[in-house]
This record gives structure tokens, sequence and C-alpha cells, in this order.
């Protein structure tokens, strides 16, 4: 597990710019801070008790946990409200900055990958494990223009995030900002820092993002690998084509 809480090079946890956010983000929630206080008062409260000692000791590190739990979910809530509500907006692929954490939080903007690197990335400054999972998704948010230029309905190379949470990875999709979704007619995704949040509104008939091949879980962004085959599987894309779709736009 520890793997997941190491910075790496895109997911890079370590940058100022991440570590002041999450202490930020977290200020509230008190991550990590709740085993060591329960322990020492179940310490306390049995230490002239005898036999009462193991029952405190017990009752401590039961409510300790509890409190830690509740501190994770509520860090991992505000780091995913955060990330979403951030500027969604595509970058020229060969960019290898669009999939930085710390460049997508410094532009205050970034795409479903580079968005993800960056829950990832205040997550583990959270103290809070967490790692990247890319699939091929139908019912992407997109333009009836984006979709035309594409030439498909799949989005290939989806990012989203992991975050450890209650004993297990609960996945996370923060791609998508509530003005975004509110431009489209759908409502945002949401998150009770408990279930997976992956299934984004696709419009008013209840139908939602789908999942139609995965292709794994990575410890980091393979921001060179997404640099060639992006163009490569999207040809409108080469040579820097979304500025240029960008910039084209009515």
């Amino acid at each position: 597990m520890a793997a997941y809480l190491a910075p790496a090079d895109y997911v890079d946890s370590d940058h100022p710019l991440i570590i002041a956010r999450a202490r930020q983000l977290c200020a509230g929630a008190a991550v990590g801070a709740g085993t060591g206080a329960g322990a020492g008062a179940g310490a306390g409260a049995g230490a002239g008790a005898g036999a009462g000692a193991g029952a405190g000791a017990g009752a401590g590190a039961s409510a300790s946990a509890s409190a830690s739990a509740s501190s994770e979910a509520e860090a991992a809530r505000a780091v995913f409200y955060f990330v979403r509500d951030l500027r969604y907006r595509g970058g020229d692929f060969e960019d290898l900055e669009i999939y930085r954490a710390s460049s997508v939080l410094a532009g205050g903007h970034g795409y479903c990958v580079g968005k993800a690197s960056l829950c990832a990335a205040l997550a583990r400054a959270a103290a809070i494990p967490a790692r990247l999972g890319f699939a091929d998704v139908r019912n992407h948010l997109a333009s009836p223009r984006l979709l035309a230029a594409m030439g498909t309905d799949v989005f290939a190379w989806h990012g989203y995030a992991q975050l450890f949470l209650g004993g297990r990875w609960v996945s996370v999709s923060p791609t998508f900002d509530r003005a975004t979704c509110e431009r489209a007619g759908v409502a945002p995704l949401e998150f009770d820092g408990e279930h997976d949040a992956l299934l984004q509104s696709f419009d008013g008939s209840g139908a939602t993002m789908s999942y139609i091949k995965r292709h794994g879980i990575f410890h980091d962004v393979p921001a060179r690998f997404l640099a060639a085959e992006m163009p490569s599987l999207y040809p409108f894309a080469r040579d820097h084509g979304i500025t240029r779709f960008l910039r084209s736009e009515p």
C-alpha cells in the first residue's frame, strides 16, 4: 500500500502546490489524527483499573478507528469536489503537462486524465492511498461537433481515480465540472465518500457513461504512451489538433 502513497512523476503529490492545497482542503477532516488520540484515551482510561484497562483500550481503539474512517471520507469528498469543479477543458495530447497534477492545479482546468491525476495526488498528499484507472467509454459528454471530428462515440483511455477508503478501493471520476454539466442539461456526479462515483449522467433519460473496456490500474499516468496513442486513435488531434479545434469553436 505504501506505493500508492508515494509521489510519482505526473501524480506529483510532493509538489508544494499539491501539499498546500491538500492541507487547505483537509483542514477540517483531521486525516490520520484520530488513531493516536483514541489510543491515548483508551490507555489513560484503563491506567489504574486492571481488567478495565483492556476494555478501555478496546473502546478507545474502536472509537478512533471510526473517527479516522470518517475523517478520511470527509477528506476524500473535499478532494473530489474540488477537482470535479475545476473547469473541464481538453489539451493537446502531445503536451505532457496536461497529465501532471501540479500543472492541472496551477492552470485551473484539465480533461479526464489530468483531473484524475490531480485527484490522486491530492489524496496521497492527504495520506489516502490512491491510484489511477483507465477505460474506454461510451456516453461521454461531448458536442456533436467533437464526435464528428473524432469519427466515433468511443472515448479511449478515459482516466479516473481510485481511493483506498474503509478498507477497499473506491473509484471516482471527477471529470465534468458543474458548469459543464449545467450546459449539457445533466446532473453533476456526486460522491458520498464511501461508494463508487463513476457513472456520469449522459442525458435526461437516465442514461450514464458506460465503461466498455478496462485498461488496468496504474501508479502513475502513462503520459508518454498517451501522448503517442491518442493522436493515432484520433487523427484530428495530431500536431496540436485539440488547440486548433478549441480555437475554431463557434
